[in-house]
């Protein structure tokens, strides 16, 4: 009969006789073995181990537990290293290690499994393994068994029991019951007896069915009993602290949340915490022989919420200030720490001062996120306790759950202004816990799970697989894997926002990366578009935003700026966006700008010339050289000069003064001479610019003037890029840099064929780097998108501009307003603007053909930028 079945008749028993078990005998012959001479349980010492979340023990908390219980009562066991594994084709890590394990203990006749929904399919390969290969019962416990006890022993047919709650004290009785035994043996009657007199316990083998009290939950009322044995720890269990769970239960209302004993809490007493402590100390001298390492005087804390009971919290916190042992980490909630008399008595003393700190389960920082996560509080209650927390310097970490069923667009961008405009108040104390958990998770038992099923939205959850027995429903079980965003806006985002918090440690930059990918969706989502611009209105300027909330102004990271020197240049290149005119800087004008750039903070600083074409105002360039140097030399900077030229104009005189004062040059040559006279064309003199160029640079090269040669590739000419790189090469240069022309239209098919051509580069030259020594700089020093760059330029008159504005000057759109003028401009370093606004200051002043362009351009340099750092492999866009 199968388990389904068996269960069956035992809920229509068990409804009939309360408080009783259910015992049901099968006609079932078996072949006898050899008695066991008593229990031996395997354990698997980390079953569940996630790495790249929170702190780990090497010893799993429920291994230790049950371990301890176990030797107190006299009985043996054996641990096991492997683990659920991560990787697809296998089902346990260490697999050899079992096996050998099982070989040389024959006489194991208790396996005890840890059940989690995430690695159900898993551990149910592993079950059935082990049925293969020994005659231990096979016993499961856990979170799921707990909450869905009749499901998981419907669909696990392998296990011989199932075990609700709390398992240290009840395996210890299980141990005793089936001392001499296994799945093999006959069971006499005690033993029966004996079994269904258990508590939460479900039971079969050889023929027989135990359901006892499988309604109740198994729980320890007197936590101090289930004691810890620290002797079953070894050094690399402690190499970096102890850490210890030392509650039960959770008294938070969260809808997610699965935790058996939820709106309970069962905790160690303060005087059994110090004892545990006491023995630790005493623990570790025998383990170091003497020299305990400052790593292991660490503790930390596993528990749900380490606060839940405030009074013993600040009894052990009172303990602890008269050991030497330190708080590594404790987890916690917001509620929690709205007590007064904790957050008066917490101080950063209790914390490892290198890396000590607190895991909050905040979840989120968005009124309406909260509530629909039933956290039970809002922001202002969360900033509270921010505040005060970081007013005693103590570091926290927050977890964030960005995204459930019914997060729209404005709840993520109101999430994610909230959490920078915490990180630039509470720096270094705020932070949020990386990686974050992109999707809510509402698992079959949760609450949240039945608010889906209630509001008909089930088709929101992603259920990759549903347990399920024929003729049998009422056992199904959807394997939630994560809640879908009903919104596609969010859907797509979510995603883009993951990948920013692995790597991105600054929020403004991942607030930016969200407001630039929502507005690169507006094709797709039209029907979004309100929404869209209603969301960049708000939030596009969030640096003058956080400034408003915290009174910080957000910094720019550069240390140069861009002198338009002269207007007037000797070419009209076709893809040049600068409307040429017979205007040049007045030297005052220049030295202001001078002025403007030695109030950054940075200590090296960088003079860009620029134009138009500098080399016809070489008289500036040398005033301007001059007074930059003496005005380093006041501030205790460092200066560098940089010039963008097409090098018509160089000459021996030029090129001595270029050398002499260290000059880099970026030299603009777009290939062969047919190529570069297309795109190069004269002004109002006829000669031939390539030729002339190419004279030139011989004396860049004579010179050892640093230089490196830029070319624009158009999209009607992609297709010559390997054969114009190859003649950059030939004409002498090893330092070049590829930019795509901005302002142009980079269809697919002109894309396509770009990337081709750089593969064809990759091969030829970069596929052995001994072979040719040539520098690509797109591999550095180019930041992509190219169009939303945040330089800052001086124009002739003084007006300073984003290097952007001029992109589009001769297009006909409303010009972009002057940041400021050089003379008035203030503090350098505040001239902070982000890609978000940049995006949204081109879209605003643009007509509607150049707005399409913008976005053509946007997604063609996340393309580039993703290949240059996928080392030479196109990568679709983040978008």
């Amino acid at each position: 009969m199968r388990n389904v079945e068996l269960l069956n008749k035992s809920r229509a028993f068990l409804e009939k006789h309360k408080n009783t078990a259910f015992v049901y005998r099968e006609h079932f012959r078996n072949k006898r073995t050899a008695p066991q001479k008593g229990s031996k349980v395997l354990l698997f010492k980390n079953f569940l181990y996630r790495p790249g979340k929170e702190e780990q023990a090497t010893f799993s908390q429920s291994a230790l537990y049950l371990a301890s219980s176990l030797k107190n009562n006299g009985f043996q066991y054996v641990f096991s290293e492997s683990r659920i594994s991560t990787e697809n084709n296998s089902f346990i890590t260490a697999f050899d290690s079992l096996q050998r394990i099982l070989s040389l203990h024959p006489d194991i006749n208790i396996i005890c499994i840890p059940l989690y929904e995430d690695f159900f399919l898993k551990a149910k390969e592993l079950v059935d393994f082990l049925r293969r290969e020994t005659n231990a019962f096979i016993g499961v416990g856990g979170t799921m068994p707990t909450l869905n006890p009749e499901h998981v022993f419907a669909h696990l047919p392998g296990v011989n029991f199932l075990l609700r709650g709390s398992g240290e004290e009840a395996l210890a009785s299980i141990a005793r019951i089936l001392k001499d035994k296994n799945t093999t043996s006959e069971l006499d009657l005690n033993t029966i007896q004996e079994l269904s007199r258990l508590t939460g316990f479900i039971f079969r083998s050889n023929g027989y069915f135990i359901a006892a009290a499988p309604d109740q939950v198994n729980h320890i009322e007197d936590f101090d009993r289930s004691g810890i044995d620290l002797s079953l720890l070894g050094k690399e269990d402690v190499s970096d602290g102890l850490i210890l769970y030392t509650a039960r239960g959770c008294r938070n209302g969260c809808f997610f949340c699965t935790t058996f004993g939820h709106g309970t809490f069962r905790g160690k007493s303060a005087g059994e915490l110090a004892r545990i402590c006491d023995d630790y100390l005493s623990r570790l001298p025998e383990l170091f022989e003497g020299k305990v390492p400052a790593e292991s005087c660490k503790i930390s804390f596993y528990d749900d919420d380490f606060l839940a009971d405030p009074q013993r919290a600040l009894k052990f916190f009172d303990y602890l200030k008269t050991t030497p042992l330190k708080i590594k980490f404790f987890q916690a909630g917001i509620r929690s720490f709205s007590n007064n008399e904790v957050l008066s008595r917490i101080d950063n003393t209790l914390f490892d001062s290198r890396n000590g700190h607190v895991y909050i389960g905040t979840e989120n920082f968005c009124d309406r996120e909260l509530a629909r996560l039933g956290k039970g509080y809002g922001f202002k209650q969360a900033q509270e306790v921010i505040a005060a927390l970081s007013a005693r310097q103590i570091k926290q970490y927050h977890h964030l759950i960005l995204s459930n069923h019914l997060t729209g667009p404005r709840d993520m961008a109101e999430n994610l202004f909230k959490i920078t405009a915490l990180q630039y108040r509470y720096k270094p104390y705020f932070n949020v816990l990386a990686p974050i958990i992109p999707y809510l998770v509402s698992l079959y038992p949760s609450i949240s799970y039945r608010i889906a099923k209630k509001t008909k939205r089930l088709k929101y959850l992603n259920i990759p697989k549903t347990l399920s027995l024929k003729e049998h429903r009422r056992y199904d079980y959807p394997l939630v894997k994560n809640d879908i965003p009903t919104n596609s806006l969010t859907r797509r985002l979510v995603p883009v926002v993951e990948r920013a918090f692995r790597s991105e440690k600054d929020y403004a930059k991942i607030l930016d990366g969200f407001l630039l990918g929502l507005s690169l969706l507006t094709k797709e989502h039209r029907g979004q578009n309100k929404i869209i611009s209603g969301i960049a209105a708000e939030y596009s300027g969030y640096p003058e935003l956080i400034k408003k909330d915290t009174g910080t102004q957000l910094k720019n990271h550069r240390n140069n700026i861009q002198l338009m020197l002269t207007r007037r240049c000797q070419l009209r290149c076709r893809y040049c966006p600068v409307i040429k005119k017979e205007t040049s800087m007045p030297v005052n004008v220049l030295f202001a700008s001078v002025d403007l750039l030695f109030t950054s903070s940075k200590k090296d600083l960088r003079i860009d010339f620029t134009g138009g074409e500098p080399l016809l105002e070489f008289g500036l360039v040398k005033k301007t050289v001059a007074y930059a140097k003496k005005t380093a030399e006041k501030k205790g900077k460092t200066v560098s000069f940089y010039m963008v030229t097409n090098a018509l104009a160089l000459d021996e005189a030029k090129a001595d003064f270029l050398a002499s004062e260290r000059f880099f040059l970026e030299l603009s040559v777009d290939g062969s001479e047919r190529i570069h006279n297309h795109y190069k064309i004269p002004g109002r003199q006829k000669f031939n610019p390539y030729r002339l160029t190419t004279r030139n640079i011989k004396m860049v090269f004579a010179k050892n003037i640093r230089h490196c040669a830029i070319m624009v590739v158009a999209p009607k000419i992609a297709g010559h890029l390997y054969k114009n790189f190859t003649h950059l090469i030939e004409l002498g240069f090893r330092d070049i840099g590829i930019n795509y022309a901005l302002g142009a239209d980079w269809t697919s098919a002109s894309r396509s064929i770009f990337f081709k051509q750089l593969d064809r580069i990759r091969s030829a030259y970069f596929s052995c780097p001994q072979a040719c020594r040539v520098r690509l700089n797109n591999l550095g020093s180019r930041l992509e998108p190219a169009i939303l760059n945040t330089e800052i330029m001086a124009d002739t008159d003084g007006s300073l501009h984003l290097l952007t504005d001029w992109l589009f000057e001769k297009d006909g759109g409303r010009a972009a307003p002057r940041l400021s003028n050089v003379r008035v401009a203030g503090d350098f370093d505040d001239f902070y603007f982000s890609n978000a606004a940049i995006l949204h200051r081109l879209l605003r002043y643009n007509t509607p053909r150049v707005k399409n362009i913008i976005l053509n351009n946007i997604r063609m340099g996340y393309e580039t930028g993703a290949y240059f750092k996928g080392a030479f492999t196109r990568q679709a866009s983040p978008i």
